[in-house]
C-alpha cells in the first residue's frame, strides 16, 4: 500500500461522484465548508452544531482515544482530515503535459 498523502484548506481533489454540493473538482477548505453546513443544518440544536464545527479548525479540538491494542487513555487533539491514498505507481495513469 502506498504512503498516505495528507490534504491542505488549498488541496484540490477531483472525484468521478461528487458529494455534498460540491462539483466535481474542489478545494479541500470548500469541502470543510459544505459539511459544516450539513452538521448546522441537519441538527435541531444549534449549540451542539457549533460544537462540532470546532473539529474543522486547523489545530482541532481536545480529546482523548482509547486505542483497541492497550495503553489506557491518551489525550490530544481531534482534527478533521482529508488522506488521500495513491494507487500503486504501475496503475496510476500518466498525465500529459
Amino acid at each position: 500500500m502506498s504512503d498516505k498523502i495528507y490534504l491542505d484548506d488549498e488541496d484540490v481533489v477531483s472525484l468521478d461522484q461528487p458529494d455534498f454540493g460540491l462539483g466535481n473538482t474542489f478545494k479541500i477548505s470548500e469541502l470543510k465548508l459544505q459539511i459544516q453546513a450539513f452538521f448546522l443544518e441537519t441538527t435541531e440544536d444549534g449549540l451542539f452544531a457549533a460544537g462540532r464545527c470546532g473539529w474543522f479548525n486547523k489545530d482541532g479540538i481536545e480529546g482523548e482515544i482509547l486505542r483497541q491494542e492497550g495503553g489506557g487513555w491518551q489525550t490530544g487533539m481531534v482534527v478533521f482530515r482529508v488522506e488521500f491514498v495513491p494507487d500503486p505507481a504501475d496503475q496510476t495513469p500518466a498525465v500529459e503535459t
